[in-house]
């Protein structure tokens, strides 16, 4: 396990991962590199008409959007579906257990910083 320590992460410094062909991740506080076993943080890019898909089974989500707008369908674990609209300056809860779908507006890309908590990685 590592120490931990207070620091600054360089976000320039950290290489993006490629999530899809359209969608990237640069992962700036992580277990594996700053020791944080209570939370992940991040930055979310991508393209125009980018769509992806996740589910985390004991992680919340909380995402911030940068630029852009996205529409997020949802399915909670007794099958009851939905969907949430976010733009520029919104704040988004996503519990864990459920089931989701991301879509970005056909016109314009999205970018966000999301935290995980507890982290997955």
């Amino acid at each position: 396990m590592l120490e931990k320590e207070v620091k600054v992460v360089k976000t320039k410094e950290i290489e993006p991962v490629e999530l899809s062909e359209r969608y990237r991740a640069i992962r700036l506080i992580i277990r594996s590199r700053e020791g944080s076993d209570k939370i992940r943080l991040g930055i979310r890019d991508s393209d125009s008409s980018c769509e992806y898909s996740w589910y985390y089974q004991e992680n919340d989500e909380c995402l911030y959007v940068l630029s852009g707008r996205a529409t997020i369908f949802w399915e909670d674990p007794k099958g009851r579906r939905g969907k949430i609209e976010s733009g520029e300056g919104d704040a988004v809860f996503l519990p864990s257990t459920f089931k989701y779908h991301r879509v970005n507006d056909a016109r314009s890309g999205c970018k966000l910083i999301y935290a995980v908590s507890p982290p997955i990685i």
